[in-house]
């Protein structure tokens, strides 16, 4: 066992093999490692299809996927029974990022707008329109006076990002927009309305997904997606040309985060829309960059936080391992480049060595974030060792849910805090299993 598999956690992994959504159609003694199944359109789980050679769309065994809907449902059920609700407005208090003091918070990184982005999907999914409520109502709270300090007193570094900007909101609205098909033209007149600003203001002191323009990027693809207004899609590509001639050489952030691994998903969302393979010239810069700044750690490879850290002390979706091997691992099935699979593949051990080092489960520096590189190295190769850390990091989430004096609740980053947020408690863990169990849902910052 890795090192950190062999203490015991004080909170044992609860048992919900009684949970209806753990019942097999094949007999009993069909074993949890058989992962070679057929999936719902007939195709065997170990090859991809016509469509999708690499088998990106590979799902997880009907385990998995039943205690992720079971994990599903437990978030949104919480975020029922605790929101406070008013009128046309709910919030939820959520852990302050510097205290871990329960506050009432906007923002998407750890506030309401957060929570939005996994009810939108969650009522989607699950078609459950009380979710899809919640979302819209959710946003009323995000964009009542009383927040606009939030947003206009940030730091002017921060002021623009999707994780603590007004941009995350109007991507909150964006996905309220579409979690009810096509139809909802108000919620995305109001995405409009809050981002139409970036055709205009200065480019961002910041090239990042989180903070800065490839975030921001990003979201004006989305809007040139659901809108056809080539405005943004223009825009998008004066921000792209901004990071490559302004930012590039002097940017110093390698993750997912901040750095070029979050970068290169805003080249991939380019390619993905356009189909102009001059982003996948991109993708290859950017791929040599992480490649060129690669390290051995744990016996495998790892990045620093930012090239001047003095050592390597974690693999996490922000900062990391976790969120480069992502990167490399949805690269690889663009570019069929064999070296980018064996990056992500690297990155995989040395995430899986570091294990629940932070003792938390959520996207940004817990366990989701570490399982997601492990669900796509999975999709990519088929191989059982991915679908195994996966369903093991899984298991250990699982540990941080717990039935309190408040009902069933998820552990945030703070020992004894539970905190419903996204990027750092419920919401973040609840959208993850949304995404396993739906291999086309993606991390809605992407």
């Amino acid at each position: 066992l890795p090192p950190w598999r062999t203490g015991i956690r004080e909170n044992p992994t609860p048992n919900f093999q009684s949970s209806p959504a753990f019942k097999r159609d094949g007999p009993d003694d069909q074993k949890a490692s058989n992962h070679r199944k057929v999936n719902s359109v007939g195709q065997a789980d170990d090859r991809g299809s016509e469509g999708d050679p690499l088998g990106t769309k590979r799902v997880m065994d009907d385990l998995v996927l039943g205690i992720a809907r079971d994990a599903a449902v437990s978030v949104y059920d919480m975020l029922v029974e605790s929101v406070e609700e008013s009128g046309e407005t709910a919030t939820w208090k959520t852990a302050d990022r510097e205290t871990d003091e329960m506050v009432y918070q906007a923002h998407v990184y750890a506030g309401t707008a957060g929570i939005s982005l996994f009810l939108s999907d969650y009522g989607r999914v699950c078609s459950e329109p009380r979710a899809i409520a919640l979302a819209e109502k959710a946003l009323n709270w995000v964009m009542s006076d009383d927040n606009e300090p939030t947003f206009s007193q940030l730091p002017e570094d921060f002021r623009i990002s999707l994780a603590v900007g007004k941009e995350g909101v109007a991507l909150g609205w964006l996905k309220r927009s579409q979690s009810e098909g096509d139809g909802d033209t108000r919620s995305l007149e109001k995405a409009v309305d809050i981002a139409d600003h970036l055709l205009t203001c200065d480019p961002l002191k910041r090239p990042g997904l989180l903070i800065g323009t490839a975030g921001c990027g990003i979201l004006l693809l989305r809007l040139w997606e659901q809108t056809g207004d080539g405005k943004y899609l223009d825009r998008a590509r004066e921000w792209a040309e901004y990071i490559l001639t302004d930012q590039w050489d002097t940017h110093n952030y390698l993750g997912m985060g901040q750095g070029f691994a979050g970068i290169g998903h805003f080249w991939m969302a380019f390619h993905d829309l356009t189909g102009d393979s001059a982003w996948i010239d991109l993708l290859h810069k950017t791929a040599e960059k992480l490649i060129e700044h690669a390290e051995p750690n744990q016996g495998y490879l790892n990045w620093r936080r930012v090239l001047e850290e003095p050592e390597m002390t974690r693999s996490q979706w922000c900062h990391g391992g976790a969120g480069v091997g992502q990167f490399f691992a949805r690269a690889y099935p663009k570019t069929n480049d064999s070296r980018y699979l064996e990056y992500a593949v690297s990155a995989g051990e040395c995430t899986y060595a570091y294990g629940d080092d932070t003792q938390q489960p959520g996207q940004c520096h817990g366990l989701v974030g570490k399982a997601e590189l492990f669900v796509e190295l999975f999709r990519v190769t088929g191989e059982p060792r991915w679908h195994d850390r996966a369903s093991e990091f899984i298991d250990l989430t699982l540990g941080y849910r717990h039935e309190t004096g408040d009902g069933i609740r998820w552990l945030a980053e703070c020992p004894d805090v539970y905190s419903p947020d996204f990027m750092r408690g419920a919401a973040g863990v609840g959208h993850f299993f949304l995404r396993v169990m739906n291999p086309g849902l993606c991390l809605p910052l992407l």
